[in-house]
């Protein structure tokens, strides 16, 4: 009875020390003072190095950006390096039925025969404009590709060129979700004019905001916070921001390397000019006499420039003698040459130079000599191999792909939509994009993961047999297993619990005159004994 008591008595504790628990703090309990304090302390302050800029300033320095030599090839090396592509087709975009749809069941078998008959188009379609639009995608951090779909034909065309340009077009976001855009088109008479698509017209590759860009906000006239509303659909709708392009970190190595290399090229030009001194000595020689021997001088010396001119025209010049003639009285008029007082004694430098070319290279993780540099192959990563030792590479390879596959998806969906009517919700899809990828960083990397999992698959089931003929005792294996190999307490236990029961299967195999060897009798005896449980079935 006394124990009854107790039982009853520690469950009437547990009720009144659960009842007594002090709740967890949340944040509304933060004291008032610092709520009206954190406004003016949150955020960053705005320097030379973070001052805003407009939307079309940034498209705009993106875009000169995009047109120097060396980073287009960046550009072009990143695109190829997260796409890939077939050796002989150059395909880099394959469509495959989801796993989901592997099973049975008569809707599976339906959207798997419209997936099968509807790839290769797909397929080609997309194939033909995935380069351009990522390509755009990580210089701008935004492309776009206009669909053009027939109800009952799916799409019938993909455009993706200057008129789907980035700086071209405005997208609108609600919480993060494009819901539409703006899209500035020029007409016959030069005339700006706005137009309007959604989202079924329009897909959108949007590259992850890595590094949020300092920019002019255009959203002034929209009231209310973002963030301080659950429902997603009470929230504005405004205009995208600018951001995701890979130049953005490229831009300051960039600037230096365009400064130095123009100060090397005025310089440059600057030695090429030839110039000499002059002297003519003009003693008692008459004042009428000095200016028509001046303007003979100088008319000679202009004709000695137009020779030259003409000569690298191609002109008579080049192929005749020119004599120009001085007359001198005694020692006077004599002209004495005094060479050129601005001739470099030293080569010019390109070390500077090189060294913010490297930076800028460098900060978009591709070997500078791959871009053209050929003369700094380092270590064998001129030939390619920096697609498979840059983790840069690789990791801009995967944000890449991450921004493409839900552009991809929204494609197909548009099509069976166009086509069939349906359309199927993100995370759903009954297929699944996947890229032809042996030559990227991601598939290199994945290789050496496999064979390095071989490799030690093929060791320990080696060790492991070894193991077994030395047939020891289970916990002798253990030890061995742990300290030696390395594996842990419960693996190391399985392992020598099935080499126990292996021994010990195939001693009593021994003991009843097993043949381990193929001798007729033994092949007769596995034949029947296939018979019989074909017979079972």
């Amino acid at each position: 009875m006394s124990k009854l008591g107790d039982f009853v008595f520690s469950l009437l504790q547990v009720d009144r020390s659960a009842s007594n628990a002090v709740p967890l703090a949340t944040i509304d309990d933060v004291d008032q003072s610092q709520a009206m304090i954190d406004p003016f302390t949150l955020g960053v302050y705005e320097t030379p190095e973070l001052k805003k800029r407009s939307r079309k300033e940034l498209y705009t320095l993106y875009k000169v950006m995009g047109k120097d030599p060396t980073l287009s090839a960046c550009l072009n090396l990143l695109t190829t390096a997260a796409l890939g592509g077939h050796e002989s087709r150059g395909q880099v975009v394959f469509i495959n039925s989801s796993d989901t749809l592997l099973g049975g069941g008569k809707n599976a078998r339906d959207v798997r025969h419209k997936i099968e008959r509807e790839k290769e188009f797909l397929e080609e379609l997309i194939n033909s404009i995935i380069f351009p639009l990522s390509r755009m995608a990580i210089q701008y951090g935004d492309s776009y590709t206009r669909m053009y779909g027939e109800k009952g034909y799916g799409l019938t065309n993909l455009l993706c060129n200057e008129l789907t340009e980035s700086p071209l077009i405005q997208p609108y976001e609600q919480g993060g979700r494009t819901v539409g855009f703006h899209v500035l088109e020029q007409n016959q008479f030069n005339i700006p004019k706005l137009t309007k698509l959604t989202t079924y017209q329009m897909a959108r590759m949007k590259m992850q905001r890595v590094s949020p860009v300092p920019q002019f906000k255009n959203t002034y006239q929209i009231i209310g916070r973002v963030l301080a509303d659950n429902n997603l659909n009470n929230l504005p709708i405004i205009p995208s921001e600018v951001g995701g392009s890979f130049l953005q970190d490229a831009e300051e190595p960039w600037e230096k390397a365009i400064m130095n290399m123009a100060a090397l090229d005025s310089q440059q030009i600057a030695d090429s000019v030839l110039q000499s001194f002059l002297t003519v000595n003009m003693a008692n020689m008459p004042e009428a006499a000095r200016k028509t021997y001046r303007s003979s001088l100088k008319k000679m010396l202009e004709d000695t420039i137009n020779n030259i001119r003409n000569a690298l025209k191609g002109g008579d010049a080049l192929y005749q003698r020119f004599y120009h003639i001085l007359p001198v009285w005694d020692d006077k008029e004599i002209l004495t040459p005094m060479g050129d007082i601005a001739q470099r004694s030293s080569p010019l430098s390109i070390e500077y130079l090189m060294l913010h070319f490297r930076r800028m290279t460098g900060t978009l993780g591709i070997d500078i000599s791959l871009t053209g540099w050929a003369d700094m192959l380092s270590g064998g990563l001129g030939d390619g191999l920096s697609f498979h030792t840059s983790a840069q590479v690789m990791q801009r390879a995967m944000l890449i792909r991450q921004a493409a596959t839900p552009t991809i998806n929204h494609i197909i969906n548009m099509h069976f939509g166009y086509k069939y009517g349906i359309t199927f919700k993100p995370g759903r899809y009954p297929w699944k994009v996947e890229f032809y990828s042996d030559i990227s960083a991601a598939a290199e990397q994945a290789l050496n993961s496999k064979n390095t999992r071989a490799a030690t698959l093929m060791a320990v089931t080696q060790s492991i047999g070894i193991l077994k003929d030395l047939g020891l005792e289970p916990q002798v294996n253990k030890i061995l297993l742990t300290t030696i190999l390395g594996l842990d307490d419960d693996e190391a236990e399985r392992i020598s619990h099935s080499l126990g029961k292996a021994i010990e299967i195939e001693r009593k195999a021994q003991n009843e005159g097993y043949k381990p060897d193929n001798s007729p009798d033994q092949i007769e005896n596995i034949d029947e004994s296939i018979d019989d449980l074909e017979e079972e079935e």
